[in-house]
């Protein structure tokens, strides 16, 4: 393999086991996505239900993401050791 190629090989940013989003940016978007999550579903549930149980379903819904988010976490670090 000449010296070229295996530069390319060793500076690819996209190669195996190489995370493709840094933790500070999968932070800041989960938190944008679980707020809008959080008001788009009690805006929906307003018009059938009360404006504080709506409210209440928007944060289980919005915390469910964090759940999700948090739970394959763990299992990516416990599975990365």
């Amino acid at each position: 393999m000449s010296k070229k190629k295996k530069r390319q090989v060793e500076q690819d940013p996209f190669a195996t086991g190489q995370p493709w989003l840094s933790m500070k940016s999968g932070i800041i978007t989960m938190a944008v996505v679980s707020v809008l999550m959080v008001a788009w579903v009690t805006w929906q549930g307003s018009y059938s239900k009360p404006l504080g149980e709506s409210l209440l379903w928007g944060l289980v819904f919005g915390g469910s993401l964090w759940i999700v988010f948090l739970l394959f976490l763990l299992i990516h670090r416990l599975f990365r050791r």
